[in-house]
């Protein structure tokens, strides 16, 4: 039994369209509002498979706590891996109210860029994000005994995880502690093992606003 490419082109996307239908985007739209966040800019997704848009960073994302999150730059992002790469500034308190003005106003920045010639004094450096909590979801693929395509990396799931991968039935969110290292192991054509059963699982950083 292999995990070829229709069955992860088309069983996985099923299970993200319930559950984009029942957990929504988060957000108000391209430019707009959710909890914890000032300001979310994200992608035209119109076009785009369920699973492209669970996984899809935003262009900027500005917090109330203080944090701009975006996607990494092409040519920096780490590729292959199953979880994206993602980049975080902080933003001074001072910028935060920048860019709440300038939404208020009606012309806010569409990117890290255009954030930067607006607040640069009040960004920080660039770090990595790495997300106090991980949303995924799973599908059951079959026995880990029939299972035999070695083009397919299997990755165990942590013993520790408070949800095994048969319980969710919808986008689920864990913390870091419990999952974030397995997704860091993972590459993007993974498949997970759990009580010898093969899943194919969608996983991406938490973040406010995020879909889920």
């Amino acid at each position: 039994m292999r995990l070829s490419g229709p069955v992860t082109r088309t069983a996985l996307p099923v299970v993200l369209l319930v559950i984009a239908g029942a957990c929504g985007s988060g957000a108000d739209g391209p430019s707009g509002q959710a909890d914890g966040a000032v300001l979310s800019v994200l992608p035209d997704l119109s076009d785009e498979s369920a699973d492209v848009v669970f996984a899809a960073v935003p262009d900027l994302l500005v917090t109330d706590d203080g944090r701009a999150i975006y996607a990494a730059p092409a040519g920096f992002a780490i590729l292959g891996a199953l979880v994206p790469d993602v980049w975080v500034q902080k933003i001074s308190p001072a910028g935060v109210e920048v860019v709440r003005e300038s939404v208020a106003a009606g012309e806010p920045p569409q990117n890290i860029d255009e954030l930067t010639a607006l607040a640069g004094p009040e960004l920080h450096d660039v770090e990595r994000y790495f997300p106090e909590t991980f949303r995924f979801a799973a599908i059951e693929f079959g026995p880990a005994a029939d299972f035999d395509d070695p083009d397919t990396p299997l990755v165990q799931w942590p013993e520790t995880a408070s949800i095994r991968l048969s319980d969710p039935v919808d986008c689920t969110r864990l913390p870091e502690l419990e999952v974030g290292e397995a997704f860091a192991t993972a590459a993007e054509n993974s498949a997970f093992v759990d009580n010898d059963t093969i899943y194919t699982v969608m996983a991406a950083p938490d973040w406010p606003d995020a879909p889920c």
